[in-house]
């Protein structure tokens, strides 16, 4: 039989038919893949915040209203306040009016946590107490216990984003000049929106805070635009050495250094427990959208490789003219187990509710340069320096988010 038979010709609409059905049938396969690796992954980072009692922003152990006896400042914030000694009365929820021993009106103490629901940190809300005096001025302020990490938060605090709001008025808040403040983005915009919020209750009304992205909308872009870059490279310009190191640059210099950008399990842990404000939080989603979706098309380490600013600082000083350790393919097969061990001892101790601490320890807040902790640049430093003598020391040995990322990709490598 002739091999151009209708049948069998590869041109033939039966073979097309039978073509695209192996292909729509190798997506649908990757993509069910890839949703159920996502999926485990989201289980295991879950199960660290049970102890918490709190996913996704739901309390499930509080209870299911808010009342003012939960919201109550207990008696030692009352004395830091200096309104221990003032009769105070519930004026509504969150709400209490102050009043002296002689009669008088003295102003009104103010819980943001029922008005400001969508103010999310680095790591989860972050409630406060806000004394309003007799004047409608702001007296005190004192934040409520919260998850944030505690190097940012006090980063934000020592940095003068409350004292700021000392002696302004509460009705019009929002003309408070707060440009010369400095520190942790995402605990600084946090604390802003609950003092704003808080004003505004005291105002008569809730009102919505303003919802933009923590680091603003310019820095947001400057965002996007390279991982636009970065498509574009590892899609169109994968050979070029000129157009890489460009990317390695835009990677640390505006995602890193001056956007403060990443992905980091303290990161995904703080959103499985406090939920997120999707504006407040583009830039990491968008880079969370194409870590999670280019390995669906065959791009595997997809944001390990093109994305993420502590890889790329590691890239940058690998190319350093210097001699290399060169490490074999068992070599690397060794590390990826090691890197597996890093992140299953990592979730296990937070799974039993110790290990929480180690998350602040991520390289990755090197980039707060003002912000952050000796040990963490220390590290950071150290792993940058090896990296000049061995490839990607940090990806390939010990990060546990490029673990979690690899998890969570579609086991075919093939290309769709």
């Amino acid at each position: 039989m002739k091999k151009a038979s209708i049948f069998l010709s590869r041109r033939s609409p039966f073979a097309i038919f039978a073509t695209v059905m192996q292909k729509t049938r190798d997506v649908l396969i990757r993509t069910a893949e890839g949703v159920m690796s996502l999926l485990v992954v989201f289980l295991m980072l879950a199960g660290t915040v049970v102890c918490s009692g709190r996913l996704l922003g739901v309390d499930f152990f509080a209870r299911p209203e808010l009342t003012n006896r939960d919201l109550l400042p207990p008696p030692d914030v009352l004395r830091t306040m200096d309104v221990y000694d003032y009769r105070i009365d519930e004026a509504g929820l969150g709400l209490w009016q102050l009043t002296s021993r002689r009669g008088e009106s003295v102003g009104m103490l103010v819980c943001s946590r029922p008005y400001a629901g969508d103010a999310v940190g680095f790591a989860g809300p972050t409630p406060v107490w806000v004394h309003i005096d007799g004047e409608g001025r702001v007296r005190s302020i004192v934040p409520m216990d919260n998850a944030e990490s505690a190097r940012f938060f006090n980063r934000a605090i020592d940095g003068g984003i409350l004292a700021r709001w000392i002696g302004a008025p509460a009705v019009g808040a929002d003309s408070v000049s707060l440009d010369a403040v400095t520190g942790a983005t995402y605990s600084s915009n946090a604390l802003t929106a609950n003092v704003k919020a808080a004003c505004a209750a005291y105002a008569g009304a809730t009102e919505a805070v303003k919802n933009r992205p923590a680091i603003g909308w310019g820095r947001t872009a400057a965002v996007a635009v390279v991982l636009a870059v970065g498509l574009y490279v590892a899609f169109f310009r994968r050979g070029s050495r000129r157009w890489r190191l460009a990317q390695l640059v835009l990677n640390v210099g505006v995602t890193g250094f001056w956007c403060g950008q990443f992905l980091s399990v303290t990161l995904l842990r703080g959103w499985i427990e406090s939920g997120w404000n999707l504006v407040a939080s583009l830039p990491t989603v968008l880079m969370l959208a194409v870590a999670v979706a280019l390995p669906l098309f065959g791009r595997r380490r997809y944001y390990c490789t093109w994305v993420c600013p502590y890889g790329s600082l590691q890239a940058l000083a690998y190319r350093l003219p210097t001699p290399k350790l060169r490490v074999g393919p068992k070599a690397m097969r060794w590390l990826g187990r090691l890197r597996f061990g890093v992140l299953m001892a990592l979730l296990a101790a937070m799974w039993a509710g110790y290990g929480v601490w180690l998350l602040d320890y991520e390289p990755f807040t090197a980039f707060f340069v003002t912000a952050a902790v000796p040990a963490v640049a220390v590290l950071a430093t150290a792993f940058v320096v090896l990296a000049v003598f061995v490839p990607l020391p940090w990806c390939h040995a010990v990060c546990p988010m490029g673990e979690l990322l690899h998890l969570a990709e579609p086991s075919n490598n093939e290309k769709l």
